[in-house]
Order: C-alpha cells, then sequence, then structure tokens
C-alpha cells in the first residue's frame, strides 16, 4: 500500500502535493520540434553535419554487396555457435572432442550462409 506523504514534511509547506496533468500535450502550445521546423533548423543541422540526400545514399552502395554481408553473418554466427557448444559441453562436465565441435560448426556454417543468401 503506497504512503500518505504529510504537508509537513514537504520542504515547502506552500507548494501543494498533486497529481501530474496526464491529459496530454495541449494542442495550442509549440513544441519545441515545431519551432525547429519553422526555422528550418533541422535541414541546417544536416547540411553542416554532411548528411546526403536519398539519391547520394543511393549511390552509395556497400562495397562488399548482399553475397559478402551474408558470408559475414554466417561466419559471425558459426563462431557464436562453436563458442557455445564449447560452453556446453564444458558446462555438462563433458570431454570436449574437439573434431566433433569443429564438424558440427562446420555443417552449421554453409547452412546458416544459404538461409541468409536466399534472402537477397
Amino acid at each position: 500500500m503506497a504512503r500518505q506523504r504529510n504537508e509537513k514534511r514537504a520542504k515547502d509547506p506552500k507548494i501543494k502535493l498533486q497529481q501530474p496533468d496526464r491529459s496530454g500535450p495541449d494542442p495550442t502550445r509549440r513544441t519545441l520540434l515545431d519551432l525547429a521546423e519553422e526555422r528550418n533548423l533541422f535541414k541546417e543541422a544536416d547540411s553542416i553535419n554532411g548528411k546526403k540526400t536519398e539519391e547520394e545514399e543511393a549511390d552509395d552502395e556497400a562495397l562488399v554487396g548482399r553475397i559478402g554481408e551474408s558470408f559475414l553473418w554466417s561466419l559471425s554466427l558459426t563462431m557464436l555457435h562453436f563458442t557455445l557448444d564449447v560452453l556446453v559441453s564444458h558446462q555438462y562436465a563433458i570431454d570436449i572432442s574437439w573434431p566433433e565441435i569443429i564438424s558440427r560448426a562446420a555443417q552449421a556454417f554453409p547452412s546458416k550462409c544459404f538461409l541468409s543468401a536466399g534472402r537477397i
């Protein structure tokens, strides 16, 4: 159960304790975002920071491409699979059989690579 505060405990007895207004923003008042849009501050910040337009971003494709990205993601996930396999073997006090762990990681890599490349 919540405790009720006494006004005697308040630091300034002139200030009454009350719940905040939760009805939402007042539509008649302008927000800081509205003021920034009126002054075009967002466009100025983009030009200062060197932000590119959508057309310029479309021209700058990734050098690796989708196949390379698929390969890198698959390699990262395979390393995670390998690490978790070693940790699980160690957790259950099983003798770590390195050839089995390496073969499971090698089997996981092509399947992850083909699954992620299939989304191209």
